[in-house]
């Protein structure tokens, strides 16, 4: 042997058990962590596309509001120059004479 008796054979045994099982428990610890810290950017960035996406609907709202409004006014627009169109149309018409052509046919 080298040197170490049985009494001493005794006492270190339980000691490299107890030293394995902390090394072990050292290794573990560094991998929950690691989850650990994996979970929290994985939230991190999940609130963060959340809130992404709450921004673009907020602006899709916006900008669908926005055009509507522009839709609206510029349906009014149409329908003002279309109007004007007709009345102007009108007054051509009662303008018009009867049995007289609008078209000049010339032939060479």
């Amino acid at each position: 042997m080298s040197g170490l008796k049985s009494i001493e054979l005794q006492v270190a045994l339980p000691r490299t058990q107890t030293a394995g099982k902390l090394q072990d428990q050292i290794q573990q610890r560094s991998a929950v962590v690691q989850d650990q810290l994996a979970q929290k950017q994985a939230e991190e960035q999940r609130q963060k596309n959340q809130i992404i996406t709450e921004t673009e609907s907020a602006i899709q709202k916006k900008i669908s509001r926005d055009e509507e409004q522009k839709g609206n006014n510029s349906n009014k627009h149409v329908k003002a120059k279309k109007k004007q169109e007709d009345e102007a149309s009108e007054a051509n018409k009662e303008e018009a004479h009867p049995y007289k052509g609008k078209h000049v046919d010339i032939k060479l």
